[in-house]
């Protein structure tokens, strides 16, 4: 509704999300304490958040209701995940799942659960994943190689189980965080 802005901060000693007020001012911290609260995004109903939060388990992706406060963590990746990016729809998030030799994107059906890696032929590794508006593609930075050896370039991804890559960026660099105009 506009009404008020999340945002990550160390306000308590600890890197949480928190909300301000825009007519008020007044701040609060939303992901619970002692949790860790990174890289969140609301969802584009309002209803929720998604952030990285610190478990026993690494970062993993949490969900919290914004009205009632109630969190679920959503992930249980052995190695971690984080980035969480929600659908137009709110109805799945992409998120980067962490890995030993590289990053891998995965979609996740908020509702059950389930959750399907995003493949890519010929990518080692993938990350910062961005939804087009209309929910059929995501934009996600790739590399062809793992480890130090990285260079990272954009490629427009279909969400369709059978997934097509176009590559958007070719070079040298490190080609990331992509965000689709509008949102």
């Amino acid at each position: 509704d506009g009404r008020s802005l999340l945002f990550s901060s160390e306000q308590d000693g600890t890197q949480a999300v928190f909300r301000v007020w825009l007519d008020s001012g007044e701040v609060a911290r939303v992901s619970p304490p002692p949790d860790r609260g990174l890289m969140a995004d609301a969802a584009p109903d309002g209803r929720r958040l998604a952030y990285a939060t610190g478990t026993r388990d690494g970062l993993q992706v949490a969900l919290q209701d914004l009205e009632s406060g109630e969190q679920r963590v959503l992930t249980h990746a052995p190695e971690g995940a984080a980035r969480p990016r929600w659908s137009r729809d709110s109805s799945r998030l992409a998120l980067t799942r962490l890995a030993p030799d590289g990053s891998f994107v995965d979609i996740v059906d908020v509702a059950t659960g389930a959750t399907r890696p995003l493949a890519v032929k010929g990518l080692a590794a993938l990350d910062d994943p961005a939804w087009s508006p209309d929910g059929r593609w995501l934009v996600v930075a790739g590399s062809v190689a793992s480890g130090t050896d990285q260079d990272w370039d954009l490629y427009l991804v279909q969400t369709a189980p059978s997934a097509v890559a176009y590559r958007l960026t070719d070079g040298r660099g490190h080609d990331r965080a992509p965000a689709w105009v509008p949102r």
